[in-house]
């Protein structure tokens, strides 16, 4: 204590006498130990007060009062910074200082070897577990994705079975299927940047579980560059159904479709 005071006070030491920061630091540490002890100590008298009051305390606003302000003191106290130990390099204290604040451990952390290996694996834990559940919810996104897209291909499916009237006849009649495949070329045009510069080949005609007209082709178009991408396959049918990019649509979920539609 002698050499807190000393320090504060530079004008009464002794000639050639000069303080140890060291023990400084050290009383500084015992004081804030101190003080949130006393802290702690505050907020469970208040707790028992506001229970049933006693003492000084003849209302229970008042104990209140006592417990908010133990707990402040107690707040301030552990958000003060722990003084760097001579023996630890800088870059290791700093990373004790996060690892122990990421892992919401006491003050007190970074200078015990044992508390901050905790945090360590604290930290870890809880980084292993959020990529974890990041990756789950990553796999139900997706999973929610297929389920959709299958359930509006289906939904389409029946559209467009219903715009084919005329039944079996209609759909073998390859009259009907090549007005039907050049519908459907103009619609997939009108989905494209520069319907213009769209170019098609080997567009063919396939009736999907012998009553849904289905198209299958490659599509070739310009980019936003003028330039043309080249050729990608498509599924659509009409005005009802798609286009389906086989650039736009994940690869799993095309090559599915194509083999179920187009094969």
């Amino acid at each position: 204590m002698k050499d807190l005071f000393l320090t504060a006070c530079p004008g009464l030491l002794q000639d050639g006498e000069t303080p140890s920061f060291h023990s400084v630091g050290g009383h500084m540490e015992a004081l804030v130990s101190a003080v949130g002890f006393v802290s702690v100590l505050v907020v469970l008298l208040g707790l028992a007060m506001l229970v049933k009051p006693f003492w000084f305390i003849q209302k229970r606003w008042q104990a209140g009062l006592l417990m908010a302000a133990g707990l402040f003191v107690g707040g301030f106290v552990n958000a003060m910074p722990v003084k760097r130990p001579s023996g630890i390099p800088e870059a290791e204290w700093a990373e004790r200082v996060r690892v122990c604040a990421e892992a919401d451990e006491l003050r007190e952390c970074p200078l015990n070897n044992a508390d901050v290996e905790k945090a360590r694996l604290k930290v870890a834990e809880a980084t292993r577990k959020a990529a974890a559940e990041a990756e789950i919810k990553t796999a139900e996104n997706r999973a929610k994705e297929a389920e959709k897209l299958a359930r509006a291909r289906e939904r389409e499916l029946e559209a467009t079975a219903s715009a084919m009237e005329g039944g079996a006849a209609k759909i073998n009649d390859t009259t009907q299927q090549q007005l039907w495949i050049s519908a459907t070329e103009r619609s997939v045009k009108g989905h494209m940047k520069d319907p213009g510069s769209v170019r098609f080949r080997n567009s063919r005609f396939n009736a999907y579980q012998g009553r849904t007209p289905v198209v299958c082709g490659e599509v070739n178009a310009k980019n936003g560059f003028g330039g043309h991408t080249g050729y990608q396959k498509y599924i659509a049918s009409g005005e009802i159904f798609g286009p389906y990019l086989e650039e736009t649509t994940p690869a799993g979920e095309f090559a599915k479709a194509w083999n179920e539609l187009c094969v």
